[in-house]
């Protein structure tokens, strides 16, 4: 639980509605000091325009995880929400995580036969590149050269690629082959511009399209079960 080591006290929502705005989590949290109003709601996005349908909420105290907490598996419009107590740790991470969708691979250098490139696989969850640059540490990363990837749900893959000054650091890469980070041991391996380029293809299309029309997902619930815009916890009889 998140309020022990910061004194911080976070709550995460999950399954909301794509449209879910900032003021649609207040009303579901009626009842709930949230620190600083709307600052304190952090919806989060898969990438640029494609809600992920979760957010993390910041609240003043216990009391106010506690009556969150209250709200698991109440409706908003149609959908049930999952509330969960969590930490700053991983609320950051995600918006971390967020923040570097949103750069994507527009930010990476030109993809030029120059460039040594290793892909990486087996990192942590919430590994950050700077942990990467030390894992590398005496080797030539060029600068901006981590770039930590994502499945087409937008969390983290465990994988990256890294970019060398040139082919020959590549090469010596791949000496740091099934050296630890934390307590996962990373595989190394040469990667190519062409590998590159078709990850960020998928991301650009496939990887993130929906099919078109609707589809249910797990949070939906039917009409019958519906309570209104934020209903109670239709047929669950809550």
């Amino acid at each position: 639980m998140l309020g022990s080591g910061d004194g911080a006290h976070i709550i995460k929502l999950r399954g909301l509605p794509f449209s879910t705005s900032v003021e649609d989590v207040l009303d579901f949290l009626s009842g709930v000091n949230i620190l600083n109003g709307k600052e304190g709601i952090h919806l989060t996005e898969v990438r640029p325009g494609r809600p992920s349908g979760e957010c993390f909420v910041e609240v003043e105290s216990q009391e106010d995880v506690d009556e969150a907490l209250k709200k698991d598996k109440e409706n908003m419009g149609k959908r049930y929400i999952e509330v969960f107590s969590t930490d700053r740790q991983d609320m950051e991470w995600a918006l971390n995580a967020m923040r570097q969708s949103e750069n994507g691979f527009d930010s990476i250098p030109n993809v030029s036969d120059d460039y040594g490139i290793v892909k990486l696989r087996g990192l942590p969850f919430g590994c950050s590149k700077e942990e990467i640059e030390l894992f590398f540490d005496g080797l030539s990363v060029a600068q901006d050269g981590v770039h930590l990837l994502s499945d087409h749900t937008g969390r983290a893959s465990g994988e990256a690629f890294v970019y060398f000054v040139d082919k020959q650091s590549a090469q010596d890469a791949l000496g740091r082959d099934r050296e630890k980070i934390g307590h996962r041991y990373i595989e190394v391996f040469i990667s190519a511009p062409d590998e590159v380029r078709a990850y960020a293809s998928r991301m650009e299309g496939g990887g993130f399209k929906s099919s078109r029309g609707y589809r249910p997902t797990p949070y939906d619930r039917n009409d019958r079960y519906s309570g209104g815009r934020f209903g109670g916890r239709g047929g669950r009889g809550g």
